[in-house]
């Protein structure tokens, strides 16, 4: 394992997601959903990839939400990032100033246009284009 410290980088935690289970935290939360999973490691690496901090993952934390969803945790030097990636498809993002304590919230619901798997990805890696 890719360990940063004493702990499993934040790929390698969703990637553990996947073995749990209904009530795994016995208050009956329903484990991630395997697409949230993908979602939330391609966030994470885009993440990685615009920080550019070593090592690759300092400071980005992913832990399994209640209803099937996954949220990851980051910060810069202004803000402190939430996203929570919903198993109903929706995304939360929640971010802190961390100078003034301002917080702004916005709430992607699922809808007509969704982002396909791999979206995020190729983002994280340089694009080629077929002639």
């Amino acid at each position: 394992m890719g360990y940063i410290g004493n702990m499993a980088t934040p790929i390698e935690q969703l990637d553990l997601m996947r073995n749990l289970r209904e009530n795994w935290d016995g208050y009956n939360a329903a484990p991630p959903l395997p697409e949230v999973i993908e979602l939330a490691k391609e966030i994470v690496e885009f993440i990685a990839s615009v920080r550019k901090t070593e090592p690759r993952y300092d400071g980005i934390f992913a832990t399994p939400g209640r209803d099937g969803g996954v949220l990851i945790e980051w910060q810069d030097h202004r803000f402190e990032h939430e996203m929570e990636i919903n198993g109903d498809g929706s995304i939360g993002i929640l971010r802190t100033d961390k100078s003034t304590q301002h917080t702004t919230e916005k709430v992607f619901k699922p809808g007509r246009f969704a982002v396909p798997p791999g979206f995020v990805a190729a983002f994280s890696t340089p694009l080629t284009f077929a002639a």
